[in-house]
């Protein structure tokens, strides 16, 4: 949605989406809407390579790669100084941001933090998608 009428200290709230999938996605769309409807800020985060942005880098996006995150909450904390930051992430968004407010601890920019289907352990989680019907997605 277009955010130009919200005031300067409505709440941003980062959308972190699952394996893959980008602002494109409906969950994501449709909880960006939700957000905006009340007066939250939605961003969301394009992990490098997801939702049809380009790979420019040698660096790819995991779980326990944060930076990416850590620049998305810099940026917007300098862009909306007043408003306090959130975050919401699904499955492997979910524990990029787990795994950014541990690093970050005490300093954590965030108000808040929801972790949606977090696959904590990824290597279970990983064998689990080779059996079966998981083996399709």
């Amino acid at each position: 949605p277009n955010c130009k009428g919200l005031p300067a200290d409505a709440p941003v709230l980062i959308l972190l989406p699952g394996l893959t999938g980008g602002s494109q996605d409906s969950y994501v769309k449709w909880m960006a809407k939700e957000a905006y409807a009340i007066g939250i800020r939605p961003v969301v985060f394009n992990a490098r390579g997801c939702a049809d942005s380009p790979v420019t880098s040698a660096q790819f996006y995991s779980a326990g790669f944060t930076e990416d995150m850590r620049e998305v909450v810099e940026l917007h904390r300098a862009r909306y100084p007043r408003a306090p930051l959130l975050a919401c992430g699904w499955s492997l968004g979910a524990n990029i941001l787990t795994n950014y407010v541990a690093e970050e601890g005490d300093a954590c920019a965030l108000a808040g933090a929801v972790s949606l289907c977090n696959p904590f352990d990824l290597l279970l989680c990983n064998q689990a998608l080779q059996e079966g019907f998981s083996r399709i997605y």
